[in-house]
């Protein structure tokens, strides 16, 4: 006669959720040694495996998402190393899937662990604020601390690279609502408790895609879209995106079957137009006209003058930076996709956008070269 099991036992089996089994896989010694593999040298996966689980007991949605999607999202915030605190970073179920997005702080640190930014700012620019901004460079920003500062009309975001030069994103106050309109926590959370931080966070989000960041900070930036954008319908992110620095443009497609337009029911009367005198019918049996002898031939255009070099390839003739290299250092930072840059063969080839990336981050492209060719 099977024995009955004690009353405890019984209701700890019925009580077995996802969370529980998701929690026994955080928590081997197989997932958690993955984990140390994939984090900076010396740090421990034991507090990432924490928070992951304090989240989902916060958010238990998250433990229905997909387990594989959950396991990966950990081990990328493990590599960028980050921590899963809801100020570095956090987890959101996005249809059936498990995604990591960085917060403010934590692309912070993903900018700075570049190795080719020097200093960071974002702030609010209010009424009484002494601003200035100009040919893409905040030149002024004063506050008098001792008066009311009035009400925010801009906020921006600011990059210094080591090698000199400076990044800087602004926007408008108009410009902000607009991206927390697509967000689908507009109405609650951090945009009401504490908006300017998110704001600040908005332009940081903007100015960071044109840092040049390593392919994986890249691609979990590029997921942080997923809070701004509404649609359900868009495709779940099982791995991290692929870097996209740009939206790829389909090319135009040409019609080429004709319609039959109808005649209207009444037509409009026209005005009446002097007729064109009609030019005589040549007959079908007619020989073609004869081309006139000692008729000089049309005179050759000119010879146009040679389009000046690509910008790119006069600063990398005057660094010494083959094009294997830019194109390399492209694909290294997202702004160039792998495929793309098999296809590249002379520096014309290379895309307007990815030209667009390279103006703000030459001093930070010397400074990676520098410490390539010095082995640091």
């Amino acid at each position: 006669m099977e024995q009955p099991q004690p009353q405890s036992q019984a209701v700890a089996k019925r009580a077995a959720g996802p969370l529980d089994t998701i929690r026994s896989h955080l928590e081997s010694p197989r997932f958690l040694e993955q984990v140390k593999m994939a984090m900076p040298a010396g740090e421990d996966g034991r507090r990432l495996v924490r928070g992951a689980i304090t989240a989902m007991q916060k958010k238990p949605e998250l433990a229905q998402c997909e387990q594989a999607s959950i396991f990966t999202s950990l081990l990328t915030c493990a590599q960028l190393g980050l921590i899963l605190d809801g100020r570095e970073a956090h987890l959101v179920k996005y249809g059936p899937e498990c995604v990591l997005i960085p917060d403010y702080k934590g692309i912070v640190r993903l900018v700075m662990q570049s190795g080719s930014v020097e200093h960071v700012h974002a702030d609010i620019v209010c009424d009484a604020d002494e601003f200035e901004f100009d040919m893409g460079e905040v030149k002024v920003h004063r506050i008098n601390l001792r008066a009311p500062r009035g009400t925010p009309y801009a906020v921006y975001a600011l990059a210094r690279f080591r090698g000199g030069g400076t990044k800087a994103e602004v926007l408008s106050v108009e410009e902000v609502e607009r991206i927390r309109a697509r967000s689908r926590n507009r109405d609650a959370g951090p945009w009401v408790k504490d908006w300017a931080e998110m704001a600040k966070k908005t332009a940081f989000k903007r100015l960071a895609k044109w840092l040049p960041l390593q392919s994986a900070a890249r691609e979990a930036l590029d997921a942080t879209i997923i809070e701004e954008d509404p649609d359900e319908t868009a495709p779940p992110v099982t791995e991290p995106p692929k870097p996209t620095l740009r939206a790829r443009r389909a090319p135009p497609t040409v019609e080429t079957t004709v319609t039959e337009v109808p005649a209207p029911e009444s037509p409009q009367p026209q005005a009446a137009t002097a007729p064109e005198p009609a030019s005589e019918p040549t007959p079908a049996s007619a020989p073609p006209p004869r081309v006139p002898r000692g008729r000089k031939p049309a005179a050759a255009p000119p010879t146009p003058a040679e389009p000046p070099p690509h910008p790119v390839a006069a600063w990398a003739a005057e660094h010494n930076i083959t094009l294997p290299q830019f194109i390399a250092a492209a694909i290294e930072y997202g702004a160039l996709m792998p495929e793309e840059g098999e296809r590249i063969a002379k520096w014309d080839d290379i895309p307007a956008e990815t030209v667009e990336w390279w103006h703000p981050s030459q001093a930070a492209l010397l400074a990676a070269f520098a410490n390539d060719e010095s082995g640091t």
